[in-house]
């Protein structure tokens, strides 16, 4: 599925529901989605998270997803922890999607 005409939230949805499906642990820091899974997901899996543009990082062990003209910023420091306080946090569960408040 092609997410590009999508706005920000229906990306959001559409990324969080695919991946909450395969079993995932979902948190929307921002307008950026981390995507992690216990164990290491199929190939089928895999290909999607990278047509939905998602990059593994490997120091904080996560998918990520960009949204809202967010860019990456390789080498960042910055804990998720100091993230979440400034852009906002949620953890998305069951399906459900909800933004964050900042």
């Amino acid at each position: 599925m092609d997410i590009t005409t999508l706005t920000t939230e229906q990306k959001i949805k559409v990324v969080a529901d695919y991946c909450l499906k395969n079993k995932a642990n979902v948190e929307l820091i921002g307008s950026w989605l981390w995507v992690s899974f216990k164990t290491k997901p199929d190939t089928e899996v895999l290909t999607q998270l990278k047509i939905f543009k998602g990059y593994w990082n490997r120091k904080r062990k996560v998918w990520q997803f960009a949204f809202n003209n967010a860019y990456y910023k390789t080498g960042s420091k910055t804990n998720k922890v100091a993230l979440a306080g400034l852009y906002g946090y949620a953890e998305l569960k069951e399906e459900q999607v909800l933004l964050p408040t900042a």
